[in-house]
């Protein structure tokens, strides 16, 4: 369904209009060389046209589809419109656009363009504002380009005159018209292989796109993602795509020859997470304990002789630190912020030790629990207390993962998520300071408050 003022053969007034208000992406085509709907066309998990249409918000008010699926676009706010001549090619579309726009001057773009240049088409505006021209248009090859350009909806009866007549071939019409040219090296200075004009008509242009715009990640992160080709079912249709997604690896650990457990994880920070699940699981106290770690990553595993640690009682939380929740919540948006692969991905987790003073270091693993165990194992290994610090995760809290934080002396737990009730309970019983929900300008506190500056509160006791 077409809201009211959006159905074919509705009049907008044309009195008073601003020169460039509307943007058009015309979206009828059949796709019968792609294979499936070319408006469906993904990229990094993101329908196509979404970021096509976010960048063309940045440079017009008005954003106008002129489609035949409607459905696709529910809650995307913006206008939509269908061809009022059918079976007449893209000059259909330029006058279902004109017809609908609410400016003076409409940029037109086909659903196939993945590429959206701002400046160009700054540049274009004010092309048309010097000449008053109907169209602008740049010219490759002795060929005017029919989209990434701008036409006046002064060519409406023209159009329609075509359409009604038979004669509906768009170069024919451009070439017809009052034309500012752009000629090919003026718009190379604003994209040099000038990939604003691609087109994906086919699967190998397509599969050509995606490759030459696949970001990689940076740093570790290279080597703990891939893309696959997937298929993804959307609006009706089966589409292919690639998708980021995450290696796993399998790491044995052999103590004193004997394999105690096999670890899933993120092919990274390797050492820190066999120190580190050593340090969370009590199998040492300190690096000392560790009297040998040989680590084959080829082989997945790590063989290990430890000294042994003694029976003793748990190191006591320091009740004397305090942290600011001002800027525990600056921590946690820069912690968010910082979490690219995360939301690249949704297949990874995410740990950081922090104080006051900033975010000290952080880690990524497949797994929450092994994030943990490779920020306990970087802290070992680097000489640096946990005794004043504070833990943000990107996972909902468990009641392991606060028997983790209690075996290494961490006085407070921070995470976006929830806890369970069971890690709430755990929490209060050993002291530490559990906080869920963390974001913007709050969060949730659900044991020992005390550490938090300038809170007076106290929690009642869970009745049994």
């Amino acid at each position: 369904m077409y809201p009211a003022d959006q159905t074919p053969g509705t009049f907008v007034s044309r009195e008073n209009l601003p020169m460039f208000a509307t943007a058009a992406i015309l979206a009828g085509g059949k796709s019968s060389r792609m294979g499936f709907d070319k408006q469906l066309m993904m990229e990094d998990d993101r329908r196509i046209l979404e970021s096509v249409i976010q960048l063309l918000r940045q440079e017009f008010s008005d954003i106008l589809i002129v489609t035949a699926k409607p459905e696709l676009y529910a809650g995307m706010g913006v206008r939509l419109c269908r061809d009022e001549y059918q079976e007449k090619g893209p000059l259909a579309g330029v006058h279902a656009a004109l017809h609908h726009a609410r400016s003076r001057y409409v940029y037109l773009l086909a659903c196939d363009m993945p590429v959206v240049n701002l400046s160009f088409i700054r540049y274009m505006k004010d092309c048309l504002q010097r000449s008053g021209a109907d169209i602008c248009a740049c010219k490759r090859t002795d060929r005017m380009e029919p989209f990434n350009t701008f036409y006046s909806q002064a060519l409406l009866p023209d159009i329609t005159h075509r359409l009604t007549t038979g004669n509906s071939s768009l170069f024919r019409f451009i070439y017809s018209n009052q034309a500012c040219v752009i000629e090919e090296e003026e718009a190379a200075r604003f994209d040099k292989e000038l990939r604003m004009f691609t087109n994906i008509n086919t699967r190998t242009e397509y599969e050509k796109y995606l490759g030459t715009t696949a970001p990689e990640p940076e740093g570790e992160g290279r080597a703990l993602v891939d893309k696959l080709e997937i298929l993804r079912y959307i609006g009706g249709e089966y589409v292919p795509m690639r998708d980021l997604m995450v290696h796993e690896v399998e790491l044995t650990l052999e103590i004193s020859g004997k394999p105690v457990r096999t670890l899933y994880c993120s092919p990274s920070e390797r050492r820190e997470l066999v120190v580190g699940h050593l340090y969370t699981q009590g199998y040492i106290r300190t690096l000392a304990d560790i009297l040998s770690l040989e680590l084959d990553e080829a082989a997945g595993t790590a063989k290990l002789r430890l000294a042994p640690v003694p029976t003793q009682p748990q190191t006591p939380l320091t009740d004397t630190v305090l942290f600011d929740p001002k800027i525990l919540l600056a921590n946690q948006q820069r912690f968010y912020d910082n979490s690219t692969l995360q939301k690249a991905t949704a297949g990874t987790h995410c740990c950081a030790l922090c104080d006051d003073s900033g975010t000290y270091f952080s880690c990524v693993d497949i797994s929450r629990h092994n994030c943990m165990d490779k920020l306990a194992g970087k802290a070992l290994l680097g000489g640096v207390s946990l005794r004043d610090k504070y833990i943000l995760t990107s996972g909902r809290i468990p009641m392991d993962m606060i028997q983790k934080v209690a075996a290494i002396s961490v006085p407070m737990i921070v995470s976006r998520s929830t806890p369970t009730i069971a890690a709430v309970e755990a929490a209060r019983q050993a002291g530490i300071t559990l906080l869920g929900f963390s974001r913007e300008n709050r969060f949730n506190i659900y044991s020992a408050p005390h550490r938090l500056k300038g809170c007076a509160l106290t929690l009642p006791e869970r009745e049994s």
